[in-house]
């Protein structure tokens, strides 16, 4: 069963895919419009009066975005240690009697080497986005860094490794289709 293909991602798989394309997009997107020679007035005015809706509410515009990339950090990194788990059960099926359980491709060695690293990561990632709400919002801390930018700067990253992630499922897919002579 190790030299199949891991076939199609799973729509949790897939989920994870496009949440981390826009966390991506969300978080380097800004950073590109502004070096572009095109005017993006529009859209900066646009973000401008959404900023003042909300400031007219009495919430800043800083709490929302930090809270936004709280809540899609923990999300993430909550959705990848679930299906980390979940691979890491099926790995382990045959120890319950349960061999029907598993994927193709499951015991594969870069399903087992991405797992690995996708769980240390995302559970990092977590205890920093649970810890950071609890700093800012419960405990009311204040000075240094604030833990927003540093949650969402390992949620980016996390988000970059679940791309990684299906960069290299897709190559490793292809590589056996190409080895088993299975080509289109």
């Amino acid at each position: 069963m190790s030299d199949q293909p891991p076939g199609p991602p799973t729509p949790r798989e897939r989920f994870e895919y496009g949440l981390s394309a826009a966390y991506v997009i969300l978080s380097v997107g800004p950073l590109l419009l502004e070096s572009l020679p095109l005017s993006f007035a529009p859209l900066f005015d646009a973000m401008e009066a959404i900023i003042q809706l909300t400031d007219g509410f009495g919430i800043p515009a800083a709490v929302l975005e930090f809270a936004f990339f709280f809540f899609l950090s923990a999300f993430l990194a909550g959705s990848v240690l679930l299906g980390v788990l979940a691979h890491g059960y099926r790995l382990a099926s045959p120890l319950f009697d349960d061999e029907g359980s598993r994927r193709p491709g499951d015991i594969r060695l870069p399903r087992i080497g991405m797992s690995v690293i996708l769980g240390l990561a995302a559970a990092f990632v977590l205890w920093l986005a649970l810890g950071g709400i609890s700093v800012v919002y419960l405990d009311d801390v204040r000075g240094g860094i604030h833990p927003g930018f540093i949650v969402w700067l390992f949620g980016v990253l996390l988000a970059a490794l679940v791309l990684f992630r299906w960069v290299v499922f897709t190559v490793d897919e292809w590589w056996l289709t190409r080895q088993s002579g299975h080509h289109d």
